[in-house]
């Protein structure tokens, strides 16, 4: 598949102005220069102009030969023959991890949704890929829209419940609370959960900002701004994916909290880490 918009190229200073005017009205023209040298906006944007003629999975495929990326995945057998299912997994690179997700996910259905944070909406190419959800403010009533409408369809998919990188604890590389939502909206729509477990980690830089932002009260996600960066790193990665079994919906009784019930998912793909047959266990004292 094509795409002749040559206009879908990342540019901070529009997201910003679009995202927040009035944030954007008080930065510093040198503070946005900045920003850009640390996402290495100039190079997302070379790699995206050498293929800007491509979009969804001829894009993404692309993108994997670029930055000479793969995975090695086990478990394609779990994935259930009817595509209404969801999908979740763990986020730890916070780019190609979900990104080869995606490309699994296409290879057994055709197709593929993820819920993403919507400033990855600015990448063009993937759009068709990707449901945008408002991380730092409300989502528009017309995404809103669309989003009940894919529940309500066939399309598989996919959640990454910590909503955000996972991260280093105690010298592990690990999600942090995984959200209810997604345990929510599969008893709501009657769709099964597949667990997935994705290898991969990312620089010590990261981690290191994420910690010292942390310990020093500051509430808003700073190390957001070094994951394009990270991305450019992970060249020549290779992730290791993991499929578990689907776990019925109707396993989401209210015996537990949905809160509960996402823990233990949590937990579920961290087992299936170690053992790909691991059964999904309802039980507050799997949850880690």
């Amino acid at each position: 598949m094509t795409n002749d918009n040559q206009t879908a190229l990342i540019d901070i200073n529009r997201i910003i102005k679009n995202k927040n005017p009035e944030l954007h009205k008080r930065l510093p023209k040198f503070v946005i220069n900045y920003i850009k040298k640390v996402i290495r906006q100039d190079e997302l944007n070379e790699f995206i102009g050498k293929n800007n003629q491509y979009s969804g999975i001829d894009f993404l495929r692309h993108s994997f030969d670029y930055f000479n990326v793969r995975a090695e995945i086990e478990g394609r057998e779990n994935f259930p023959e009817n595509s209404r299912i969801i999908i979740a997994a763990n986020h730890p690179a916070g780019s190609f991890d979900g990104l080869h997700i995606i490309n699994t996910c296409y290879e057994k259905y055709g197709k593929a949704k993820a819920l993403v944070n919507d400033l990855l909406l600015n990448v063009k190419n993937l759009n068709e890929f990707f449901l945008g959800v408002n991380k730092y403010g409300k989502t528009r009533k017309e995404h809103l829209a669309e989003i009940k409408k894919i529940f309500e369809s066939d399309m598989p998919i996919i959640f990454f419940p910590a909503g955000m990188v996972s991260r280093r604890q105690n010298g592990i590389i690990r999600d942090l609370e995984w959200q209810k939502s997604f345990i929510t909206q599969a008893v709501k729509h009657k769709r099964d959960i597949v667990p997935v477990y994705i290898s991969g980690q990312l620089s010590n830089k990261f981690y290191i900002t994420a910690n010292i932002r942390k310990k020093v009260g500051i509430k808003a996600n700073l190390e957001l701004f070094l994951l394009p960066q990270e991305l450019t790193k992970q060249r020549n990665s290779i992730y290791h994916i993991k499929i578990g079994k689907a776990v019925s919906y109707k396993t989401f009784t209210s015996e537990y909290k949905e809160t509960e019930w996402a823990q233990m998912m949590k937990s579920h793909i961290y087992e299936i880490a170690k053992d790909i047959n691991a059964k999904f266990e309802a039980n507050r004292q799997t949850i880690k």
